[in-house]
């Protein structure tokens, strides 16, 4: 039986979804050089105006929250799969996170640290390339709630992709502290349980080490 693979044509159309976005980003960047009225207007030290940003609005156009039910499930099914030195739990967390960067970002362009043409770029190109992304994970999901066979190769390449761009978006909004923050608590919980496994094969509890044991140290050591 041939693993499954994502249907191509119901890809392309999720892809199109993305233009509504770029016609919302586009509205943010013009109202931001209109003269003030009822937001905020803001003075960079370069002289340039904006208006402010309001963070609930953002959240509500760009929400994360099926990115994050579809990664969480995926970590669930599929756990053992790793991007580079990264688990599929971490990246799970790292999602879960997503209107914190939110957050990050309308703060950074609020105090203009950062410019009109990287929120473009986080709203208008990474944001779609992680939902588009999402949607290909999501049908490896439903495959995989089903009991049917995917191609977990082709499900790596996806999960890299995604992470790239998560990455990509997290840089953007200045959150690169949560990130790592999420990557050191995975890392050190897996060594605390490397080292109860450790304790408990000492006190001939476990008579033989154990497999997931050896996995875990491999991550932790990365």
């Amino acid at each position: 039986m041939s693993p499954w693979l994502p249907d191509e044509t119901a890809l392309a159309k999720s892809r199109a979804t993305s233009f509504p976005l770029i016609v919302a980003v586009l509205c943010l960047l013009a109202a931001a050089s209109r003269p003030a009225g009822a937001a905020k207007t803001i003075r960079c030290p370069d002289g340039s105006q904006r208006l402010e940003l309001d963070v609930g609005t953002l959240s509500l156009q760009y929400s994360g929250d099926s990115l994050s039910a579809t990664i969480s499930s995926i970590d669930i099914l599929r756990g053992h799969l790793t991007v580079g030195p990264t688990s599929i739990h971490q990246i799970a967390t790292a999602t879960q996170l997503w209107n914190e960067y939110i957050k990050g970002l309308a703060a950074g362009y609020n105090s203009c640290a950062i410019s009109r043409a990287e929120l473009s770029e986080g709203l208008t190109k990474v944001y779609p390339r992680i939902t588009s992304t999402a949607a290909e994970l999501d049908k490896f999901r439903q495959a995989l709630s089903e009991g049917r066979q995917v191609d977990d190769q082709r499900l790596q390449q996806r999960l890299d992709s995604y992470f790239k761009d998560l990455r990509r978006f997290i840089d953007i909004s200045r959150s690169q502290i949560l990130l790592e923050r999420v990557q050191a608590g995975v890392t050190r919980l897996l060594v605390d349980f490397e080292e109860l496994l450790r304790h408990l094969r000492q006190q001939n509890v476990l008579s033989a080490p154990v497999v997931v044991g050896g996995e875990i140290s491999a991550l932790a050591a990365a």
